[in-house]
């Protein structure tokens, strides 16, 4: 947790503006404060769930007395802005405005949220400076998408190229090593990384999925936890150390449970964790309301029809809040879990 404050801090501390515009020293201090608090926020408590969110914040505000929390919300809802004089804001007024494409895929739509907003921006942070991030929460808040939009954007804006991976069952060490490899530029005969200029963020979509062999490790996380470990990779056929530079790790997973297995704590210590917290039935209804009606505006539907969206919604995610309290899953019926996925297919079939 230390490590993940510090590196929050560090993110933070690349605005050089926190010190240029101010010569005052008690300006710089309630600075610094704001920068520390935001880093404790999350480097303690973005790995927490949304059920101790409520408690978290009452600590934090008990702690940091002396700093004004805007009102009504918790203390995960703001960040430190720097044309606010580095206090305090709502990650509202980073939202940007969502517009309907024709030809996007369906899994590939992403409607700006607060929380999208908040976990892009969190993620962007960590990237920028290379620290390994481990975006964990249960199926369906988006997690995959957020960070796939997330990389394509540091693509083209600060030159942090992608290179994607996908777990699964099947995953092996020598694979996983391969692929990678493949995809580094050689700078010297031992040394390898991004191209002059770029960095790279590997990026690893369920990388809880590979099966523990009989002594219980994970082969592929092993190899990834050697890279983070020591900087880099044995030569396979000649047995040369390989060191690896300007690449960072990016990794994506739902919790234990449903052919997804615990990763070993000595791989997840390095790592900044944030968890993706359910989205509330507000945000649902915003999410999917603006989708069904760009889809519609798209194809031109008649206003009648226009008009249903919001029972069309309402009752769809009232539906699906009941079902997931009452139809819970027994030994008989063990396959009742639902999750986001269920509510979005409802959609993709509409679209």
């Amino acid at each position: 947790m230390a490590a993940s404050v510090c590196s929050y801090i560090e993110a933070l501390l690349q605005n050089k503006d926190v010190f240029k515009q101010s010569e005052d020293v008690d300006e710089t201090e309630r600075r610094l404060t704001y920068i520390f608090a935001f880093a404790f926020i999350w480097g303690v408590g973005g790995s927490l769930s949304e059920d101790c969110h409520a408690r978290f914040d009452n600590l934090i505000k008990d702690t940091f007395k002396s700093i004004v929390f805007p009102k009504n919300d918790i203390c995960f809802e703001f960040f430190v802005d720097p044309d606010n004089n580095f206090s305090f804001s709502s990650w509202d007024v980073l939202v940007e405005e969502f517009l309907y494409v024709k030809d996007t895929p369906y899994f590939q739509l992403l409607v700006p949220t607060t929380d999208t907003t908040k976990y892009s921006n969190i993620l962007d942070l960590l990237i920028t400076i290379q620290k390994p991030v481990f975006f964990t929460g249960v199926t369906g808040v988006g997690k995959s998408v957020i960070t796939q939009n997330l990389l394509f954007t540091l693509k083209e804006t600060k030159s942090i190229v992608p290179m994607m991976l996908s777990f699964s069952a099947q995953t092996n060490s020598r694979e996983t090593q391969m692929t990678i490899e493949g995809k580094l530029n050689k700078k010297k005969s031992n040394v390898f990384g991004a191209r002059p200029g770029e960095k790279i963020a590997i990026f690893i979509d369920d990388i809880n999925m590979p099966l523990p062999e009989v002594y219980g490790a994970q082969p592929p996380i092993e190899l990834l936890r050697q890279y983070v470990d020591f900087g880099g990779l044995y030569d396979r056929h000649k047995l040369f150390w390989k060191k690896i530079e300007d690449t960072s790790i990016v990794a994506v997973a739902a919790p234990p449970g449903g052919g997804r297995n615990k990763i070993t704590q000595r791989f997840t210590r390095h790592f900044n964790i944030v968890y993706g917290a359910k989205q509330s039935d507000k945000i649902l209804m915003i999410i999917f309301g603006k989708i069904l009606e760009g889809f519609l505006d798209a194809w031109k539907f008649p206003e009648a029809v226009k008009k249903t969206v919001e029972g069309v919604i309402r009752a769809t995610v009232e539906l699906y809040t009941k079902i997931s309290e009452e139809l819970l899953p027994t030994p008989a019926k063990f396959h009742y879990t639902f999750n986001l996925r269920d509510i979005s297919k409802v959609f993709q079939g509409i679209l």
